[in-house]
């Protein structure tokens, strides 16, 4: 009796439960990455660029006032608001983006003398967050719409240049 159709019944199985592993852990990682960027990204990505955006652009017309146009689409941002909420689903964050957190945190209750130092943990702390955003968003989202939100973070990016 031979035992070449055996060995081929047992490769053929060996490699179906290989491609079926490879495959289920493909898919939980696309989806856990969409799930990170519903529950970590989206719900403050707009609100921190507009935050970078307004705060890195100088006031129109070079007084200390802005416009009238201006105050028109003025929006506040509450960046502790924003923080809270990153605070709280850290726990989709990379390494990076969770030691800026700790960063931040430590900056609140330590006092450096310069006065500044709670700005720098913040912005350095909203930087690794768009970096993340921009690090998921490429892997889940290569549409026309994923690509030009890949291009204003990018822009956002540069404005904090950390």
């Amino acid at each position: 009796m031979s035992l070449i159709p055996l060995w081929s019944v047992f490769f053929g199985a060996l490699v179906a439960q290989y491609l079926s592993h490879w495959f289920t852990k493909r898919r939980e990682k696309r989806n856990f990455r969409k799930e990170i960027f519903g529950e970590l990204i989206l719900p403050y990505l707009n609100n921190i660029l507009l935050y970078v955006t307004s705060n890195t652009t100088p006031v129109s017309g070079g007084g200390s006032e802005p416009l009238e146009k201006d105050k028109e689409e003025d929006r506040s941002v509450d960046i502790k608001d924003i923080v809270k909420g990153i605070s709280e689903n850290i726990k989709y964050g990379d390494s990076k983006l969770i030691n800026a957190l700790l960063q931040f945190d430590k900056s609140i209750t330590f006092f450096d003398g310069k006065g500044n130092q709670k700005d720098t943990k913040q912005l350095e702390l909203l930087y690794w967050f768009v970096n993340y955003a921009a690090t998921i968003l490429k892997k889940i989202d290569k549409s026309e719409t994923g690509l030009s939100l890949l291009e204003e973070i990018q822009q956002v990016q540069k404005r904090l240049g950390i």
